[in-house]
């Protein structure tokens, strides 16, 4: 997974724990002061590049945390944000003769579905873009744009309804399993709300130059600044940290306004955080401090143990002779059971408790994980679908989200597309490792490095020596159950 904080080199918003977009370069971690709480010298250590899992799409790195250090805050171009180590992300091209594709002339955008005239835009488009205005439903009233073939493979993604500088337009929707930047190349991935519908937003290519649609106002710079939800953000993103915290998403590849820095939490994972030299230009009524990399970051929050849950979650998470476990662990004897409230991990044999271990959760603990960034850690019956010796937390085990029922509700609400849901469903049906670089998060792990504070993006943590003893009786397919 990946810890809070990062070294620098620093997406959102928006699973969790982390990949990497971008290698970046290594620190000593030797030279680190070791006598800090935990949670602040491992959120500050270059994280996580656990060798073990398999390479993403596009040529992107394994899971990687929030680390790093970056080049010219602000500063972007096709490669990302200036300094930033790694291979090249230029992104690749979608949407062939569809909305969000290439054009010189209208006639290019000549797929069939278009369900207003369609339009080629080229002035402050770099090679164009094909769109059509939005439809208005003559049933529901709501401004639609139309749909065609996601599936893998056809480089299609889904279309959105934008505000458009006051006008209802048709764009493109982000896809880091298409592309590595998520976009077409000259094209960035920036969030977007949804014509006449405000509080829904999206994350949306348009021009890397502008990151916004030509003639728009440049939005507010107001990194670090309090909100209750994504609209209240200049750049529509809020993290669920203490007060809420504005920040910019995907700044990888669209950089970060002045005074900021981007920070990593894994693939399609990074996201701007206010620099400052001293305490008091953070929000320390709010529980902000400025941390050893020259950031404000909240504070770990203290826990409270209570390992009196572990006999009855052993029970629980077994059923019947094993019936409430993964129907992957074919083995049926040694699972975990997680309680977030009571922030204790539970080691079971077949339905009884061999010993309970605390731990720490994400940044926001209460609550089931919903998607990308949001800090939660999420509530289900899981399965191992990894095993990492490497990580740069001690240990790791990659529990096997999204689920199905996951894909289900992100379909559902715009989150991943069909395609994406086919994808995760047949990693579930196949015991294997869904997709991690979606809508939904992913990346979420138990690992080590400490369990006496809420300090990940969404995994569990363990000291070292919880991690040792669950390793030596949990194996891949083996039964991860979080209850709330």
């Amino acid at each position: 997974m990946a810890a809070v904080k990062r070294t620098l080199v620093l997406y959102m918003l928006l699973a969790a724990c982390g990949q990497a977009p971008k290698s970046v370069p290594e620190t000593d971690e030797k030279a680190r002061d070791s006598s800090k709480n935990p949670a602040f010298t491992e959120e500050l250590t270059p994280v996580e590049n656990d060798p073990d899992l398999p390479d993403p799409p596009s040529g992107r790195t394994g899971v990687t945390g929030k680390t790093g250090t970056t080049g010219v805050s602000g500063t972007t171009s096709a490669t990302g944000p200036t300094g930033a180590t790694g291979p090249v992300l230029v992104g690749t091209e979608l949407n062939a003769h569809w909305i969000g594709g290439a054009c010189a002339q209208a006639s290019d955008c000549s797929r069939p579905g278009y369900t207003n005239t369609a339009q080629c835009l080229t002035s402050e488009f770099d090679n164009g873009m094909c769109t059509q205005a939005c439809k208005k439903s003559a049933t529901s009233g709501a401004w639609l744009c139309p749909d065609t073939d996601t599936s893998a493979g056809s480089l299609n993604t889904l279309t959105r309804c934008i505000d458009a500088d006051g006008a209802a337009m048709c764009a493109s929707e982000c896809d880091f399993t298409a592309s590595d930047t998520g976009c077409r190349p000259g094209y960035a991935c920036v969030r977007r709300q949804r014509y006449a519908q405000p509080d829904k937003i999206f994350s949306i290519c348009l021009p890397e130059d502008l990151q916004r649609w030509p003639g728009e106002d440049e939005p507010q710079n107001d990194i670090g600044a309090a909100c209750s939800a994504d609209r209240d953000c200049g750049h529509l993103a809020c993290l669920s940290l203490p007060s809420g915290y504005c920040t910019k998403a995907n700044c990888l590849t669209t950089g970060c306004p002045s005074g900021s820095t981007c920070a990593r939490v894994g693939n399609e994972q990074t996201f701007c955080v206010k620099s400052c030299t001293a305490a008091n230009e953070c929000r320390e009524s709010d529980g902000y401090s400025c941390d050893s990399a020259g950031d404000c970051w909240a504070e770990p929050q203290a826990i409270t143990w209570n390992p009196a849950v572990g006999a009855a979650d052993c029970a629980s998470a077994w059923g019947t002779a094993g019936s409430g476990l993964s129907v992957c662990d074919v083995t049926k004897d040694d699972y975990v059971a997680v309680r977030k409230s009571a922030r204790n991990l539970a080691l079971c044999n077949k339905g009884a408790l061999v010993k309970n271990f605390q731990v720490g959760l994400g940044f926001a603990p209460v609550g089931d994980k919903v998607q990308r960034g949001d800090g939660k850690t999420p509530e289900g019956v899981y399965y191992v679908s990894l095993r990492l010796p490497s990580s740069s937390y001690y240990k790791a085990f990659l529990l096997s989200y999204p689920d199905k029922a996951d894909a289900v509700r992100g379909l559902q609400a715009g989150l991943i597309s069909a395609a994406q849901k086919q994808a995760i469903d047949q990693a579930q049906d196949a015991c294997g490792n869904p997709p991690q670089q979606t809508g939904l998060g992913g990346e979420i792990e138990l690992h080590g490095k400490g369990g006496d504070s809420d300090w990940t993006l969404g995994c569990i943590a363990g000291d070292d020596s919880t991690i040792d003893e669950v390793w030596a009786k949990i194996d891949a397919k083996d039964t991860i159950v979080v209850y709330p």
